[in-house]
């Protein structure tokens, strides 16, 4: 009976070490390289400044360490820097006429007050930023949310402090229950499958678990592509040199007009609107019209503009028995205040006014950059006059 039992005992342990044991391994070397891993960041800021190349840093949702250095990096040679959400991460350098020479720095879930705090800090510290494209977000809410001004440090002293700051990650054993959840085993058998079809599995298998980052790859556009995250691997997801983001991991959009009904149904694209029946924070736009004032004083301008939402989705806001009149509040109010401080502000709300379509979006609120290239180009081209050297400006007001 005795040596039953140790037969099955030990048969059990064989099993464990046959399945569990590798998948736990091979999960802890993940989370151990990735969970407060910041020196993966800066490698992927200095692979970026060398190739000027599309990389994916960990992590798409905590892009601030990353944006940062790049912003630093790349300080001496732009005069025009993109700020806010991730609403405007798909801007990119082609968006603008040829004096322009942005960074696209926007992140996700950055709120507008945020966006504000580093305006100001950029007027404040640097002396060839005389551009800053800021977004009015009506839909995800931040024009109505409360103004929470917050010290902010963009410099490069700053982002290398943060950069060799040590960041301790999870204690041990709540990495080894991580390792074995349910989610982090599927992840972990996709990696797998992606290395058994991969040309050659050896270098994919390197790639995940013994190196820094993939090795490089070229995109369909033929721009060069290294991933220092595990997620979204030879995708060529990620940022490009500009600071626009690809949004390439994202499926089309399949169902528009479902996404419409719930979007309008829905409190993520409501609530605020309602809390405060459409009136935009009025510390908000002031503190905006203090940042425009000292963007002028340096010989610039600021642009204000409202994200392009996904074909007919504002249109059937607008046309709401109770969230239209909300909404044309919004734009009353923003356009008696941009009139009267002399500040722009373009809205592209109504993509389909501009000739985007839903394949060129992420989501309902997402626009990718083919989008945003045609809603500044009917800016440029119909709002402004462009001699080469100079842009003259049209009067402050809601366009």
């Amino acid at each position: 009976m005795i040596t039953s039992h140790k037969r099955f005992f030990w048969i059990v342990i064989a099993c464990f070490c046959a399945t569990l044991l590798p998948i736990f391994i091979l999960n802890l070397i993940l989370l151990n390289d990735t969970l407060g891993n910041y020196r993966k960041t800066l490698l992927a800021s200095q692979w970026q400044q060398q190739t000027h190349g599309i990389t994916y840093a960990p992590t798409l949702l905590n892009t601030h360490l990353f944006k940062t250095l790049r912003l630093n990096d790349r300080m001496a040679e732009i005069n025009a820097v993109v700020l806010g959400s991730s609403t405007a991460m798909g801007i990119t350098q082609q968006a603008f006429p040829n004096a322009f020479h942005i960074y696209n720095y926007a992140q996700s879930a950055h709120t507008l007050s945020a966006a504000i705090d580093e305006a100001t800090w950029l007027m404040s510290n640097t002396d060839n930023i005389k551009y800053l494209v800021i977004p009015l977000d009506w839909s995800v809410g931040w024009i109505y949310m409360k103004d929470e001004p917050a010290p902010t440090d963009l410099s490069a002293t700053a982002t290398m402090q943060q950069v060799q700051s040590v960041i301790k990650p999870p204690p041990l054993l709540d990495r080894m229950r991580d390792a074995i959840s349910y989610p982090r085993v599927a992840n972990l058998m996709e990696i797998l499958k992606t290395i058994l079809g991969a040309t050659d599995s050896v270098a994919a298998f390197r790639g995940y678990f013994l190196q820094n980052s993939s090795d490089d790859y070229h995109c369909m556009d033929g721009t060069l592509a290294r991933d220092f995250d595990i997620a979204h691997r030879g995708t060529c997801t990620g940022f490009r040199f500009d600071g626009s983001a690809t949004f390439a991991y994202l499926e089309p959009i399949k169902d528009v007009q479902s996404l419409i009904l719930t979007a309008i149904a829905s409190d993520r694209y409501t609530i605020n609107l309602i809390n405060q029946q459409g009136r935009p924070d009025p510390a908000i736009l002031n503190r905006l019209t203090i940042l425009a004032r000292q963007v002028e004083s340096k010989g610039g301008r600021l642009l204000l503009f409202m994200p392009p939402l996904l074909p007919d989705m504002e249109a059937a806001f607008i046309k709401h028995p109770v969230w239209s009149s909300y909404l044309i509040r919004t734009r009353q109010i923003l356009g008696a205040w941009a009139a009267q401080e002399n500040i722009v502000i373009f809205d592209a709300g109504q993509s389909e006014r501009f000739g985007c379509s839903t394949a060129e979006f992420a989501d309902e609120h997402h626009a990718l950059s083919s989008c945003y290239e045609k809603v500044f180009s009917v800016f440029w081209n119909t709002y402004t006059r462009n001699d080469g050297s100079k842009i003259t400006w049209p009067p402050g007001g809601h366009y």
